[in-house]
Formats: structure tokens, C-alpha cells, sequence
């Protein structure tokens, strides 16, 4: 999914499907395949926007379902953002996992994310 609120170009969440609460939660193969697909997705990144370099954070400790953060890094960002992390000052604001009743599923809030078509799929 890509980050509605760009606060770097091409920022992106992948999620499992189904949602699960850790990477740990994944068996083996399902856990190789979101870590591969991670990558894939940050070759594609990469690819798109001429970044310098990709980060990855897994992180967990407020929302309750996996997600990975694709972050791309730029030589031209404003000085002093390249040497801390992109998530830090802003994660709060652009990648809210939605909290609701159980009969609302987790996952991206609505408001903070969108599909996007990779390489030709469904979007």
C-alpha cells in the first residue's frame, strides 16, 4: 500500500494477508515469503524513485498487526533528516493502523493508505 501522506516519495506498508499480530505469528515459508515480498517492494521503490537507499522497520509496539514500513532515502533531504530515522518524527501521522470493534478488521486506516497496483496486478 502506498503511504497517503508522502512525507518521502514512495513511502509504502506491506501487509500480510491474512493479517497476523508478529512476523513471528508467520510459519516459515509464509514468513521467507513477506520478507521476500518486502524486498520486492522495495526494489520496485527503488526503481520508481532513484532513492539513494531503501529502509525497512518492522515495529509493532502500538499496533496490533504486522506491517512493514518501505521507506526510501534521498541525498536532497532537508538537512539533519539524514542521519536520524524517517519513522521517528513522523510515523504517528501517516501510518495509523485503525484500532475498532472486533467486527471491524485491523489493518491500514483508511484515510492513511491506498492500493496501488505492482507490476501490472490488481490494484
Amino acid at each position: 500500500m502506498l503511504g497517503e501522506r508522502q512525507f518521502l516519495p514512495g513511502y509504502c506498508l506491506l501487509l500480510p494477508d491474512p493479517v497476523v499480530p508478529t512476523l513471528n505469528a508467520l510459519a516459515g515459508a509464509e514468513r521467507a515469503a513477506f520478507l521476500a515480498d518486502m524486498a520486492s517492494l522495495g526494489d520496485a521503490v527503488l526503481a520508481v524513485t532513484h532513492a539513494v537507499r531503501i529502509n525497512y522497520a518492522i515495529y509493532g509496539n502500538q499496533d496490533p498487526a504486522l506491517h512493514a514500513h518501505v521507506i526510501p532515502r534521498f541525498h536532497d533531504e532537508p538537512a539533519g533528516s539524514q542521519h536520524r530515522a524517517a519513522l521517528g518524527v513522523r510515523l504517528g501521522r501517516c501510518a495509523r493502523l485503525r484500532r475498532g470493534p472486533p467486527s471491524r478488521p485491523a489493518g491500514p486506516h483508511p484515510r492513511c493508505t491506498r492500493k496501488v497496483a505492482m507490476s501490472g496486478g490488481p490494484a
